[in-house]
């Protein structure tokens, strides 16, 4: 199941969420015949799990898309390329979470302020990482 994954934090996440997955909504740990059922049929339940996860664990989009990624992988590490994920991913819920809305680039005077407040050594790390994203 967790085949390929180089981080041991995203295979513990992976195996819970495929986990949860399997007794949730497929009740089986029969995985041939998971990877034997027709390509609809997985597909329904996948959506049935995503709904499940929003609508009665009240789950956020992020991690919602964490479960989802978890199941993908499955299905991808043993050949099973049949799904039709952009429908699948209609039925994400929506991101309503601010954290890339209050993302903003530092305004000059705010790099003049930081500036004045550093020794010669961070002086040098600021200016170069401005570089660097320019």
């Amino acid at each position: 199941m967790t085949e390929g994954l180089k981080s041991k934090y995203t295979k513990t996440a992976y195996q819970i969420a495929f986990s949860h997955f399997l007794d949730i909504t497929i009740k089986s740990k029969d995985l041939r015949a998971l990877l034997d059922t027709k390509q609809n049929i997985i597909e329904d339940k996948i959506i049935d799990h995503l709904t499940y996860l929003n609508d009665v664990e009240g789950l956020t989009y992020r991690s919602i898309l964490v479960h989802l990624s978890a199941i993908f992988h499955f299905f991808d590490i043993n050949d099973y390329d049949d799904l039709r994920r952009r429908k699948i991913k209609r039925f994400l819920p929506e991101d309503e979470s601010d954290y890339y809305g209050r993302d903003m680039p530092y305004s000059i005077k705010e790099i003049e302020h930081i500036l004045s407040k550093c020794d010669v050594r961070a002086r040098v790390a600021v200016l170069r990482f401005q570089l660097v994203r320019e």
